[in-house]
């Protein structure tokens, strides 16, 4: 998919992967609104993102991904800021199994929300042009981890809403697809001390890829043009495995 001119929207976008993906997208010429519940350093990010890409072409709205008003507001000042939307990110989440509750509301409760707003939002017989629902999944949103059950949990969730909505006749005819990126551990602040020592547990192995591999999987999503309700794995300790779609069937 050439990005050029394309309006993107990315949740959780103020730093780490949600970052690295909305520079990735505006270094190819679209245009981005950064949604994120930390309104100070969402408004940084957003403007150093629009010295280097131009005002013109980023915009930030202060978004809690559990709040369908402020979620809607976010697709709205998109469509008035930036003229449409083509690309949904739905990048938001948490690792959190103490509250767990708030756990499976920002990552599957806003992951359905986003999804739900951007097919609304995407269908062309809603005033949409079609587009993509990306959906941010993990490994452990196919495989079991006895250490982070609630968060393993959350992500097979979003695995089964994105490959659920692509399945949906509507959003056929409409040419609206959904799919997922499915990374192993990326060095951003999720990943703490404790998890750390949990990996070394679990696989011997404390390394963590670059949030730039997330930004690669993205690209490769857009240039797959076969991948509704695919769900792509990023995973370099596996080299056999990397960017491989998951096989269910």
């Amino acid at each position: 998919m050439d990005l050029t001119n394309k309006v993107v929207i990315v949740t959780g976008a103020a730093r780490g992967i949600g970052k690295a993906l909305a520079t990735g997208v505006l270094a190819k010429g679209a245009k981005v609104c950064l949604s994120d519940i930390n309104e100070q350093l969402g408004t940084t990010t957003a403007q150093s993102l629009a010295t280097l890409y131009g005002d013109n072409n980023v915009t930030f709205v202060t978004c809690d991904v559990r709040n369908e008003d402020q979620f809607r507001n976010v697709f709205q000042v998109t469509k008035d800021k930036l003229g449409q939307v083509d690309i949904v990110i739905n990048n938001a989440g948490i690792l959190d199994e103490e509250n767990w509750e708030k756990c499976v509301d920002v990552n599957l409760k806003g992951c359905i929300l986003g999804t739900r707003l951007g097919a609304e939002s995407l269908r062309k017989d809603n005033g949409g042009k079609g587009g993509m629902v990306i959906n941010m999944c993990s490994l452990f949103g196919f495989v079991p981890c006895p250490y982070l059950p609630i968060y393993t949990a959350t992500k097979h969730g979003v695995f089964g809403i994105t490959k659920s909505f692509a399945e949906i006749p509507e959003m056929k005819i409409n040419n609206v697809k959904f799919t997922c990126i499915c990374p192993g551990a990326v060095d951003t602040d999720i990943i703490t001390e404790d998890l750390q020592r949990l990996r070394k547990q679990m696989l011997n192995d404390t390394s963590l890829m670059s949030t730039d591999a997330v930004v690669e999987a993205l690209f490769k999503l857009l240039s797959d043009s076969d991948n509704n309700g695919g769900a792509l794995i990023v995973n370099q300790r596996d080299p056999d495995n990397d960017m491989t779609y998951v096989k269910t069937n």
